[in-house]
């Protein structure tokens, strides 16, 4: 998802309105998979 951010061509793909609800959630979804992956090396230090 990340890298779908990242590639220009793709968000005009998904259009402006698309383009507008990704950049005002950006900041969301970046925090979401910092703590999943945050979530994921925990659980594997635990095994």
């Amino acid at each position: 998802l990340i890298q779908l951010l990242q590639q220009p061509e793709r968000r005009q793909q998904m259009g402006a309105q698309g383009v507008r609800v990704v950049e005002q959630n950006r900041g969301a979804l970046q925090r979401l998979l910092t703590g999943v992956h945050h979530q994921f090396k925990e659980a594997q230090k635990v095994n």
